[in-house]
């Protein structure tokens, strides 16, 4: 029986969408991935069961919340979901949304899909359960603010930023972040107040960014993920051979690169010293002391 399917309308034409999702095999799917709809199904809200789908990729679809809507899956463990430019925002696709609490792994791409605080709340709201999250963009934007109206006395109250609706986060990784984003310790303060209601440190990932004009921005100063290290388990992928070196900063002068090194099962960084005449002996010493931050991989 068909366990994988991929639905790509860009590639053709339907006109007869009620037939079209008549012949969706869905009581053995596992994994269904829908692309490029650009045009609007007229589906009736939980219309179109899956009792054993697991795995749920929407990528590129007009009003998304349409199919979301029309979409039952119990037993739905991983949500990703890629949003159009300029559709719907993550408030409307996602507001009032419990269809899916169950999923324990959550992929997000696009940070300008988070235009406002509403937007940030209604997907964390959205995915209670999630114990892994994988965020594709340079900034997420209200993520980590306080909200500017504190809540009112409810089951919500202990709420103040949109993530603290996920209880059970175990990872979370950034696909692209830009370290300029962390500069105000938004995250930073996030964390904090995470270690001091939950006894699990988070392994938190940052991927660097693909781009060499990104790069040279994102690489200029290692002091963000210094204070990030001191709160959780951090991994960096991407990053080495890197100029940390913060303009101004006489204590980084010097530093000019930044290796990663294997042993057994962890993985250390190193920091070095590279431009001797350009730094004290005592900053030398400081400097070639190996700062080294042990990190542990993420497994999903």
């Amino acid at each position: 029986m068909l366990k994988t399917l991929k639905l790509d309308f860009g590639l053709a034409s339907f006109t007869d969408h009620l037939s079209f999702w008549s012949l969706v095999p869905t009581q053995a799917l596992t994994k269904l991935s829908i692309f490029e709809v650009t045009l609007l199904f007229s589906l009736q809200p939980n219309s179109i069961y899956f009792p054993s789908l697991m795995s749920l990729h929407v990528v590129r679809v007009t009003k998304a919340r349409l199919i979301l809507d029309a979409i039952v899956a119990p037993n739905l463990e991983q949500f990703d979901f890629c949003r159009l430019r300029c559709d719907d925002s993550l408030s409307v696709t996602f507001g009032g949304f419990t269809k899916f609490t169950n999923v324990r792994k959550l992929s997000v791409s696009g940070a300008w899909s988070v235009h406002h605080h509403s937007d940030a709340m209604r997907l964390c709201e959205g995915f209670p359960g999630v114990h892994h999250v994988y965020l594709v963009g340079e900034d997420w934007p209200f993520l980590f603010d306080y909200p500017p109206i504190q809540s009112e006395p409810g089951p919500n109250s202990h709420i103040q930023y949109p993530m603290d609706f996920w209880t059970e986060l175990k990872s979370l990784t950034f696909h692209g972040l830009h370290p300029v984003w962390l500069k105000h310790d938004q995250f930073t303060a996030w964390l904090v107040r995470r270690r001091a209601s939950s006894p699990q440190q988070l392994h938190v990932k940052v991927q660097g960014h693909y781009s060499k004009v990104v790069q040279s921005i994102d690489q200029r100063s290692i002091r963000p993920y210094e204070r990030l290290k001191k709160n959780c388990i951090l991994e960096l992928e991407r990053f080495s051979t890197m100029d940390f070196s913060v303009p101004g900063d006489p204590s980084t002068r010097g530093v000019s690169s930044f290796h990663k090194t294997s042993s057994g099962n962890s993985t250390h960084s190193d920091l070095t010293l590279t431009g001797a005449d350009k730094a004290s002996g005592r900053d030398r010493r400081s400097l070639r002391s190996r700062r080294r931050w042990s990190w542990q991989a993420i497994v999903w």
